[in-house]
């Protein structure tokens, strides 16, 4: 037990110090061949031939400790890249995503996000919400692409079903043939082998750092399938917003010069004179945005270099440029994972709920046939329950989680992210109108497994959005066989 207790110990110390970064002070530029052993030991280098590293070495940390002295809005730091050059970086490191295909139906394709412009958050952080797992490291492998889609894949997820699972990295980089492995790749050509063939969990294919050949005895019960994904339109940055209000959103970037060696701050570097896709030799997963207290905007974006690198992994790049294409272009080629659509998802919570809701094999062939969309009306949606069970999507932040009894009217916002029944409206003694709704998280929450939300609210989305996405399903005639 004592030693068990020691090695955990050690093991959150190093997961600490990991996240620190490499730190110097000004005194050891007098003497900077210990200050580069002291590097070298701090990164594992300590095998690695000296000589032909150093002046690399010493050059960037001229360069970074010069650069720290100006008055910018953000900092350099030496990393584990510190000993490399440009040249040998973008060799190493680099990871072009690849051409797209063309953006077919692109307007209305992206018509269908949850936000529209004038009622995004005025910042979001899908870190706090609980979609985002640790800072992973690539290594010396150009599979960026594969960190990048895994990133948003694992968002999507926690969106849609409250689970966060660290998918695996090393999956794509073994088994998707159309993509190159450490040899650079597509992010939307890993959504395109999730959607088909899904993906497992990092736990069963844990990341190793090179291409390896697919194992097929761990890709037998993917753990997350998608749907498929959509593109966000180009050159745009509200449209970006409007994504990553939604769920974490995959980008590809230009990461060269101080992005590499970024510290701390908001990024506004040189690399905003990315202009086109031709400039991107990185992806990486846009996981919030906010502004500072004064005034300055930004992107919070996940790397995949370690928890080391940046701001703990992160970096902080400017937001609303004069540059349409974004900070280091990160307007220009951006894209999400989307999960089932909701009637799939209906249908899964009809077997869940056990409502008993039967259906033909004809009918398959036309699933449109077999359920009616209501949006964003409260008026229709009391028809339909009138007449029968709805599932409806309901944001599930703010004071939900925690409802005990009574009629809900406290705060939530508008991010659906929860799916449940509406079995029923009515109103108290007292005149406060509500919606009788089944939740799937056991009859100890709530009251008795279920809660009332407040109906007839001023806000046409409903109560926790109630209002925005219900459906029902609809059949033509009763057939025994159909009944399951």
């Amino acid at each position: 037990m004592k030693i068990s207790f020691i090695v955990l110990l050690l093991l959150l110390c190093t997961l600490l110090l990991s996240g620190l970064g490499f730190e110097y002070s000004a005194d050891e530029l007098e003497d900077m061949g210990s200050l580069y052993e002291r590097w070298r030991a701090y990164y594992n280098k300590l095998d690695e031939p000296t000589n032909d590293r150093f002046p690399a070495f010493r050059e960037n940390v001229l360069r970074i400790h010069h650069f720290n002295q100006l008055d910018e809005q953000y900092k350099l730091g030496l990393n584990q890249f510190s000993d490399l050059t440009a040249h040998e970086f973008a060799a190493r490191h680099g990871c072009q995503p690849g051409p797209h295909q063309p953006l077919d139906l692109l307007e209305e394709e992206f018509s269908q996000l949850e936000y529209h412009t004038s009622d995004v958050p005025t910042s979001v952080d899908w870190r706090a919400k609980g979609a985002v797992t640790y800072v992973k490291n690539q290594l010396n492998c150009k599979s960026c692409w594969a960190f990048s889609a895994v990133g948003a894949v694992e968002g999507i997820n926690f969106v849609r079903t409250g689970r966060l699972v660290s998918l695996s990295a090393q999956e794509l980089v073994d088994c998707d043939k159309r993509n190159n492995g450490c040899r650079k790749g597509n992010v939307v050509r890993a959504f395109d082998f999730i959607r088909d063939r899904g993906i497992t969990s990092e736990r069963v294919y844990p990341y190793v750092g090179k291409q390896r050949i697919c194992d097929s005895t761990k890709v037998k019960s993917p753990v997350v399938k998608i749907a498929g994904y959509k593109r966000i339109p180009p050159n745009n940055e509200k449209a970006l917003m409007q994504a990553v209000a939604q769920q974490p959103v995959s980008a590809a970037i230009a990461a060269d010069n101080d992005f590499v060696y970024y510290k701390t701050g908001i990024y506004n570097g040189n690399c905003s004179t990315a202009s086109s896709s031709k400039d991107l030799n990185h992806a990486v997963t846009v996981v919030g945005y906010g502004m500072t207290k004064q005034g300055i905007k930004f992107w919070t974006v996940k790397n995949s270099w370690g928890g080391s690198w940046g701001e703990n992994g992160y970096i902080r790049m400017a937001r609303d440029v004069k540059y349409k294409s974004g900070m280091c272009g990160i307007a220009i080629e951006a894209s999400y994972p989307i999960s089932f659509n909701v009637l799939l998802l209906f249908l899964c919570t009809l077997l869940l709920n056990g409502l008993g809701f039967g259906y033909s094999a004809d009918e398959l062939e036309d699933l449109g046939n077999l359920y009616e969309y209501a949006r964003s009306s409260a008026e229709a949606l009391m028809r339909a329950v009138a007449h029968q069970p709805v599932s409806a999507f309901v944001s599930i932040d703010g004071e939900f989680k925690s409802y005990k009894k009574g009629v809900f009217t406290g705060w939530c916002d508008v991010n659906l992210t929860h799916i449940v029944t509406v079995v029923g409206y009515g109103a108290t003694e007292q005149g406060t109108k509500f919606w009788i709704v089944k939740n799937s998280w056991g009859s100890w929450w709530g009251d008795n497994g279920y809660i009332r939300l407040a109906r007839d609210v001023t806000d046409e989305r409903g109560q926790c959005g109630i209002a925005m996405r219900a459906s029902y399903p609809m059949i033509n005639e009763f057939n025994a066989d159909g009944f399951f």
